[in-house]
């Protein structure tokens, strides 16, 4: 049974494409959890075929790929766990044990660590990808709910869905901080999903409960605005080159897309019922791949 977590419909899959592939390369398999069945699906992207189903835990809420493309890491909102699989056999290899209500999670840059957000126990924890154990606790308050790191992987960014706030945590193991909330920026109303520009000036918000994405400083932790987008946002996305914000709205099923330069929406895309990811790939023929992001998803447990 799905636990509850926030005032939305449940998510039935949230979708991670593997490892960023160089340019001119295509994006080989993604990964898809399945918070019901409590399985990842493997989908060949190429034939759109899935290949295998992995058992993982309760709840398959989220999921983080390891930089070299190895591990998969599978947050399990039900069993309070992640299930770390093995992208060469797509075997589970291990199981860590974490605290209550385990949903964003984010990998650094060189794969050592994730950071996973506990929306009840308030906390946000640090996985050793090396002995797949809990190394530090870090208490945010707030419910946590969306994680997203710095390009250079120095700075968590994790959203507090009750506070209305985006916490900062040090995540540079050479800082006199390393492991602490160094600031907090108000934000919208229940802000759920963040992602960060590729060149780590600025972050993006989705707040749930505004309708709006906060646009924030990085550098100076302000907002330097705030942007109407649909009804219920729940997820974001920044294109690779940074010129564009994508927002899903789960209640109008649209798309809102935000210019950067401008920051207004520029164009309103219909889409599916109740849409919550969104990330980037190279269309078919296009003759170019950009690097595949993982999507950042919104809340996705019924009160």
């Amino acid at each position: 049974m799905i636990r509850r977590f926030f005032p939305v419909a449940s998510v039935i899959g949230a979708l991670v494409l593997g490892v960023a592939p160089p340019a001119g390369a295509t994006v080989g398999c993604a990964y898809v959890a399945n918070s019901v069945d409590g399985t990842v699906s493997v989908v060949d992207v190429t034939s759109a075929v899935v290949t295998s189903s992995i058992t993982v835990g309760s709840g398959a809420h989220a999921i983080a790929v390891s930089p070299d493309g190895a591990r998969a890491y599978v947050v399990n909102a039900d069993d309070d766990t992640v299930s770390v699989i093995d992208t060469s056999s797509n075997a589970v290899v291990a199981t860590v044990p974490l605290g209550d209500g385990p949903v964003g999670l984010v990998i650094t840059p060189d794969g050592t660590r994730l950071y996973v957000a506990l929306a009840f126990d308030q906390d946000v924890v640090v996985v050793d990808t090396t002995t797949n154990t809990v190394t530090s606790t870090i208490f945010v308050g707030g419910r946590p709910y969306g994680a997203a790191l710095s390009p250079a992987g120095t700075e968590v960014f994790v959203t507090a869905f009750t506070a209305d706030v985006l916490v900062v945590i040090d995540s540079n193991p050479a800082s006199g901080t390393y492991n602490s909330v160094i600031g907090t920026v108000s934000v919208g109303d229940e802000p759920v999903a963040v992602t960060v520009s590729p060149g780590g000036g600025t972050a993006f918000v989705a707040n749930f409960g505004g309708g709006t994405l906060s646009v924030v400083d990085t550098m100076s932790s302000t907002v330097v605005t705030t942007v109407s987008v649909g009804v219920r946002p729940v997820g974001v996305a920044v294109s690779p080159d940074g010129s564009l914000v994508y927002v899903t709205n789960s209640l109008d099923d649209t798309v809102s897309v935000v210019s950067t330069s401008s920051n207004t929406v520029t164009a309103t895309i219909s889409v599916g019922s109740n849409p919550r990811a969104v990330a980037f790939v190279a269309c078919p023929g296009s003759g170019s791949a950009e690097p595949a992001q993982p999507p950042v998803v919104g809340p996705a447990y019924t009160g």
